[in-house]
């Protein structure tokens, strides 16, 4: 069966599941279309395995446009403190589960200081279109309780959006060494498709900075034996990994087409 990577946020087709929105992101390798954001929909069971999983869309949308849509509210500085991490949950809102069950809770360093920093993911007991949103709120810790550093919303896929697989959520982690907070997807059916997007704050902006992309049939390969691209929009570069006939690994890499880092509240996912 031909393989073939889908460059750049994978549009995975569902027939019987609408769509759900991937992130926008700053920069593609040279030789895609480079608009942005993509929307990606999860492909139905009924395809079968001959067909192509997945066909690139893109719709140019200004970041100012996009952040008029969000309500993120981004490196809020209210100098409100949370006593707890429970008292930064909205209320109608809980903390969310990841994949194993657990709280969608990090721990770590994402400042300069010693103390211990949280980011968490949050649902709400309201369920739309695409079932329950989620938003991620991060804060930093202090003696005195925790500040809010930034509630993110549509960064987190809705508890609907994964396709015939369900829940897409699948991860929250902290990078204590690189001060940064990664949130994992996965999803589809028998085209299964996964993203990891990384955000590190910058001068008082959380941002964008890295993103992981891959999609592979469970009929004949496996999530650690697939193809994907990788981007680190800070150094301006991608890593694309392909399979050759024998399933050996070919790495390509490529500078993107440059642009300013995306800030969180332009990222969109639904």
């Amino acid at each position: 069966m031909k393989r073939r990577l889908i460059l750049f946020m994978t549009l995975i087709s569902l027939m019987s599941v609408g769509c759900t929105k991937q992130a926008s992101s700053t920069g593609t390798p040279a030789e895609t279309d480079t608009s942005t954001p993509i929307e990606a929909s999860a492909e139905s069971e009924d395809n079968t395995p001959s067909e192509v999983p997945a066909e690139t869309s893109t719709q140019t949308t200004t970041e100012a446009q996009t952040a008029e849509k969000s309500t993120v509210a981004s490196a809020e500085t209210s100098g409100e403190l949370y006593p707890t991490i429970e008292s930064l949950v909205p209320e109608g809102w809980t903390i969310a589960s990841d994949s194993t069950g657990e709280k969608a809770m990090g721990l770590g360093q994402l400042n300069s200081d010693e103390l211990e920093d949280v980011a968490l993911i949050v649902e709400s007991s309201e369920a739309g279109e695409m079932g329950q949103p989620r938003m991620m709120i991060i804060a930093y810790g202090t003696e005195g309780g925790y500040a809010l550093s930034v509630k993110a919303e549509n960064v987190v896929m809705s508890s609907e959006s994964g396709g015939v697989w369900g829940d897409p959520f699948e991860s929250l982690s902290i990078d204590s060494d690189l001060k940064e907070v990664t949130v994992n997807h996965y999803g589809g059916s028998n085209w299964r498709w996964y993203n990891a997007y990384t955000y590190r704050e910058i001068d008082d902006q959380w941002y964008l900075v890295k993103a992981i992309e891959g999609n592979y049939f469970t009929g004949e390969w496996t999530k650690d034996n697939n193809e994907e691209i990788s981007y680190d929009y800070e150094a301006g570069t991608f890593t694309k990994k392909v399979l050759d006939e024998d399933e050996n690994e070919i790495l390509t890499e490529g500078v993107l087409d440059g642009g300013d880092l995306t800030k969180i509240e332009a990222v969109q996912f639904q």
